[in-house]
């Protein structure tokens, strides 16, 4: 597989599985909630899962490639998470980690490490400091970040959420009405442009997540199996390859800029 090395921190988000998962016995349906505030409400007092693990399939379409890969990774909620992605033999092609702070990821074709030390940061200047890393981390376990804000309601089926940021920075969440997870996350920057889009599907644990990165054309098809607890150490998060060489990885355009005081 040849992942190319110049792609965004979240284009390379996209890369984190699809395929087929082993089926799981039917769910009895919760109730369907039909007040907004009601499913917010239930979304928000969810506890956060412990730390989970789950392996994939994936398939990734970019306007020169069509990539088919295996993987695994794990989360540790609010905003940790490790995903290796595999081609048909051999090792990792693809490692992206998050400490909660920075992303880092590993090319294997080129040995390269992306790195973004302020990722947290530059996604949280688009949600308006309401959200950076741990949205991440929460669309791929399927659940609602930890937003303090009261956001707009947005009139829509499933009810649908804005986080508005500087400009027309936004995030939206699209919350499923019978468990109050996720249907569906947006973020965009300050000129309205879509920079992550994703659509979730699953009740208790995502089953199938597609991401879209429209700036760079890539779309990723998700399925995950059985995801299952884990106990990942703190190096599971650390990604320091030897002999990589290192380069900056991208997350949207430039950094919103930061307001000037009067005067100054």
């Amino acid at each position: 597989m040849n992942v190319p090395a110049r792609v965004s921190a979240l284009g390379l988000l996209v890369a984190l599985g699809a395929g087929c998962p082993p089926k799981a016995p039917p769910e009895e349906p919760a109730a369907v909630v039909v007040d907004p505030l009601v499913l917010l409400a239930q979304a928000q007092r969810e506890p956060a899962p412990g730390p989970s693990a789950a392996s994939f399939d994936l398939r990734v379409r970019t306007p020169d490639q069509n990539i088919a890969a295996q993987g695994a990774l794990v989360v540790v909620p609010p905003a940790k998470f490790r995903v290796e992605v595999r081609g048909p033999i051999g090792g990792p092609q693809l490692v992206v980690v998050s400490d909660g702070e920075g992303l880092r990821a590993w090319v294997a074709a080129d040995n390269a490490l992306l790195v973004a030390p302020d990722a947290d940061a530059r996604i949280r200047a688009y949600t308006g400091d309401e959200a950076g890393l741990d949205a991440l981390a929460s669309l791929l376990l399927g659940r609602l970040p930890a937003l303090d804000r009261p956001p707009l309601f947005q009139p829509t089926v499933p009810p649908s959420f804005r986080w508005p940021g500087p400009g027309q920075s936004h995030l939206d969440a699209t919350l499923d009405s019978r468990t109050a997870h996720l249907v569906a996350l947006s973020l965009a920057d300050e000129a309205g442009a879509a920079l992550l889009e994703a659509d979730v599907a699953g009740a208790a644990w995502p089953t199938r997540l597609e991401v879209r990165i429209p700036t760079k054309g890539i779309v990723a098809e998700l399925a995950f199996g059985e995801w299952r607890p884990a106990t990942p150490s703190d190096a599971a998060f650390v990604l320091a390859p030897a002999g990589a060489t290192t380069r900056p990885l991208e997350i949207g355009g430039p950094p919103p800029a930061a307001p000037v005081a009067p005067g100054g």
